[in-house]
């Protein structure tokens, strides 16, 4: 059922729950779901960087793509890494299926530092699937190679974002000159997860995007701009971009609609693909120690947060993130028109420690 759009979500201390309510029937999320198209995905480059692009499919096309994570250490270390690791993750996506005409709005999204473009494929398939075409470059000066590598790291991350926004536009992304023709210019959105804070930042407050909404992921790094709607996500147990630091930054957000919503348990990796993959063998990072790399500290310690097993297991954590992305997404594009809307309310959350909106 449509109805205008309406956030309303108890918290813990609210009363008269059942305990053993689980979050499946006591959280209604509507935009949690998958959405109504096929997702497919292709991968490009623009200033011989590799870029990733999720977007709706006319069909699926052969076994949905994945990626192996061994593909991001140095050569050596790869052939360390037995081939039956489970090192790779699998998307709700097909690579290279035909595109499906009609017109889609565009979402940005910026890796944090150690990561890679694909870290968060869960959520990038997922807004393709509601209809976004979502372009995602790698950073290499910040990526997790480069960390890996322990060199000279940098940020040029915005002029990236930017760069293959334009040469997507333009039709010059190899491979995406029929996609082009299926996007909207004019309706744009950023998101990043941690030191994606930081572009998220630029494009909507230093270009002429006009950027309809953004999402700021376990980052205190947000836009100034007053007029552009933005959702911040945090995670209760992140040693990183911890929640005292974020609650107090989304506080000096003069953005409106602002929205701010944590989740129970949950840390730094929680926004991410990570703490999923190798899990039966302790994670990527215990694996990677097996195989006999050498770990940076910053990297043990980034790898590590939000993996824990006291820490919110990555799929419940995507469910939340999925939907709060997408529908505050939806909402600026059609102006909080017809929209479903979601409810924690009457019981405990399993997931969600807090939510604010302000309009």
């Amino acid at each position: 059922m449509k109805r205008p759009l309406l956030l309303v979500l108890c918290l813990p201390a609210l009363i008269g729950c059942n305990d053993a309510v689980t979050s499946d029937s006591c959280e209604v999320l509507p935009y949690a779901e998958t959405g109504p198209h096929v997702v497919g995905i292709m991968e490009t480059a623009w200033d011989e960087a590799p870029v990733e692009v999720w977007y709706p499919a006319a069909a699926a096309s052969g076994q949905p793509a994945a990626y192996d994570m061994r593909n991001w250490l140095p050569e050596e270390t790869r052939e360390a890494i037995p081939l039956a690791s489970p090192t790779s993750f699998t998307m709700n996506a097909y690579r290279g299926a035909a595109a499906l005409p009609g017109s889609y709005p565009i979402v940005l999204f910026s890796h944090g530092f150690g990561g890679y473009r694909l870290q968060s494929s869960f959520l990038m398939t997922h807004l393709a699937s509601w209809g976004f075409i979502v372009i995602a470059p790698e950073h290499p000066e910040r990526n997790i190679t480069s960390v890996l590598a322990m060199g000279e790291i940098g940020d040029d991350s915005s002029r990236q974002l930017r760069g293959a926004l334009d040469a997507f536009l333009a039709g010059e992304l190899p491979g995406l000159t029929e996609l082009a023709g299926y996007a909207q210019p004019t309706n744009i959105f950023v998101s990043g997860h941690s030191a994606g804070g930081a572009p998220v930042q630029n494009l909507v407050d230093d270009s002429d995007l006009n950027v309809r909404a953004w999402a700021g992921m376990a980052t205190i790094a947000y836009p100034t701009s007053e007029t552009t709607p933005g959702l911040v996500l945090a995670g209760e147990a992140d040693e990183i971009a911890e929640i005292s630091l974020v609650q107090r930054a989304y506080s000096e957000l003069s953005a409106r609609p602002k929205t701010f919503v944590s989740l129970r348990d949950a840390g730094h990796l929680a926004f991410s693909d990570i703490c999923a993959i190798g899990r039966s063998e302790g994670g990527v990072l215990a694996i990677a120690m097996t195989a006999g790399l050498e770990i940076p500290n910053v990297v043990a310690r980034l790898a590590t947060d939000g993996c824990r097993e006291t820490n919110l297991p990555a799929e419940a954590g995507w469910r939340p993130i999925n939907h709060f992305v997408t529908e505050h997404f939806l909402a600026a594009l059609h102006s909080a028109g017809e929209m479903q809307s979601s409810s924690v309310e009457g019981c405990p959350s399993d997931t969600i420690a807090e939510f604010r909106s302000e309009l």
